[in-house]
């Protein structure tokens, strides 16, 4: 990252015999920024951005390919951190004013004025929301770029179903509303039932005989704990 990155070009000026040079300020090869993420912050878009290690094995990355994707989501978090805090930051002040209009809407107490600064505070609210995904999808780009597309693809759907409430190997399905209903409620009952419903069971094994299901689950099984540990390690490898 950009500490080494700092040390590298100084190792290079003192070879070159430049002398003793003192630097001011940070100096570095890569995108300059005001301020830097701590190691818990990219942790934490790390996290934000679903790059969790059975994700990334259930979307079929290997565990050999894990330090190029987690690399180059650090790289953009850091590089980008002072444009994401801050379209973050007024995402974040945008919703509060929207919130505050919204309650005294509710509450009767909005003259016109107040109707039309609500109006506002929810275009403004788009634009901010607009903007903080722009600067999500910058990092988004950075570690997709080191997947295969099908590795991207299995990646983005598990991520959008990652609130399904199912384990990881079904969140690869594209289904409606409906469909994620029943298989929860068919899990559900196998999971808790001594004698689960033929309907049920024959539900489960339907979705487990998918193909992207079926590859997903594989890739768990054969791969998870060697994901997980070069994750483990290239992680704790950012301080």
């Amino acid at each position: 990252m950009r500490l080494i990155k700092n040390i590298t070009l100084l190792t290079a000026c003192t070879c070159i015999g430049l002398g003793t040079v003192t630097f001011t300020g940070s100096i570095t090869l890569a995108h300059s920024t005001l301020s830097e993420p701590s190691v818990s912050d990219v942790q934490l878009q790390l996290v934000r951005h679903y790059l969790i290690p059975d994700a990334l094995c259930a979307a079929g990355v290997a565990s050999s390919s894990i330090d190029e994707v987690v690399i180059a989501a650090a790289d953009a978090i850091e590089e980008e951190w002072d444009d994401l805090t801050a379209a973050e930051s007024a995402l974040r002040a945008q919703q509060v004013t929207v919130g505050t209009l919204k309650k005294q809407i509710a509450a009767g107490d909005a003259d016109s004025q107040a109707l039309a600064e609500f109006a506002q505070a929810e275009t403004d609210l788009a634009a901010a929301q607009a903007a903080y995904d722009t600067q999500l999808a910058v990092i988004d780009t950075a570690f997709l770029a080191q997947m295969t597309s099908a590795e991207q693809n299995a990646f983005l759907k598990i991520r959008e179903n990652q609130s399904r409430g199912v384990p990881m190997q079904y969140m690869v399905l594209d289904q409606t509303e409906e469909e994620w209903l029943d298989l929860r409620r068919a899990l559900a009952e196998i999971r808790t039932s001594e004698a689960p419903s033929t309907e049920a069971t024959q539900t489960v094994q339907g979705y487990d005989a998918n193909y992207a299901v079926s590859l997903a689950k594989t890739h768990l099984s054969s791969s998870q704990a060697a994901v997980k540990a070069a994750y483990d390690a290239m992680v704790a490898s950012l301080d």
